[in-house]
């Protein structure tokens, strides 16, 4: 299952077993861990520890934001709101 996403929108996912269908076909095979992220249709961990994934996962995002895009990595209580489906900061609200 896809469980986060690029916050700017560019095809970088982090997902998380159990893998369905359509997330093999999108992964490209069956990955070997709990998670696997995929940057630009590439394969760039897969593993299972979430701390290590999500951190290639932030680490894949700020390499391809550029100029002013968000760079806030998880959602954090009481400093990020939703807007439109979107994790904006509390100071853009």
């Amino acid at each position: 299952m896809i469980f986060r996403q690029c916050s700017a929108k560019h095809p970088i996912t982090l997902y998380r077993a159990p893998y369905g269908l359509s997330e093999i076909e999108a992964i490209g095979s069956t990955p070997l861990g709990k998670f696997c992220v995929v940057s630009h249709a590439k394969k760039v961990y897969e593993g299972d520890s979430f701390a290590s994934a999500e951190t290639t996962l932030v680490s894949e995002c700020e390499k391809h934001h550029v100029g002013g895009q968000k760079k806030h990595g998880r959602f954090i209580l009481g400093k990020h709101k939703m807007k439109n489906h979107e994790v904006i900061n509390e100071s853009q609200a």
